[in-house]
């Protein structure tokens, strides 16, 4: 279910700022993304434990094996080791949180922390966080036994961050499940 290897170069190359891609640019590349294997980048997690889709009102367990899921998957590691990605600069607040995880459309992944690996470039350490919470606008990443800001626990009362693959945004939007096919 993994391969060793990982893609040499970013599926998608863009600058900060630029005009979002197209819908069908983006589909057209995400669907010769890799589907059958988790691409294994470094310091960054690749299968998850469990996958749960939150859409109409369900909960609906997702096989990791689901081409969609592994391209997901391989996207986001993807835009993360190349770079190609916006993030917080701070921690999100509970009231973030809370609204990330009510989200009626959403993934929810969970991942194994025992390899807490290393600090990315200009971010955090990744492997850290145990649950990602994919909505179509954004990833928000949680790891729920690191403590957030001291003295500010019932405002930040773990680290959660959130992370923007291709620079997306207010004006930049891509809606993520939908465009991997949730």
């Amino acid at each position: 279910m993994r391969n060793p290897s990982f893609s040499s170069s970013p599926f998608f190359a863009v600058e900060e700022g630029e005009k979002p891609l197209a819908d069908s640019k983006m589909k057209s590349v995400i669907s010769s993304l890799p589907a059958d294997r988790y691409e294994t980048y470094p310091n960054l997690h690749n299968v998850p434990l469990t996958a749960t889709l939150y859409k109409d009102g369900k909960e609906i367990p997702v096989d990791l094996k689901d081409k969609r899921l592994i391209r997901l998957m391989n996207f986001y590691n993807n835009s993360i080791y190349y770079n190609q990605y916006a993030y917080t600069q701070g921690l999100l607040t509970i009231d973030y949180i809370e609204k990330a995880c009510s989200e009626p459309f959403r993934l929810e992944l969970t991942f194994d922390t025992t390899d807490r690996g290393t600090q990315n470039s200009y971010d955090t350490n990744i492997q850290a966080y145990d649950t990602f919470i994919i909505a179509n606008k954004e990833f928000t990443l949680l790891a729920h036994d690191l403590p957030g800001y001291e003295g500010q626990e019932d405002k930040y009362p773990f680290k959660a961050v959130g992370h923007n693959p291709l620079f997306a945004g207010p004006g930049r939007d891509y809606f993520w499940l939908d465009l991997f096919g949730f």
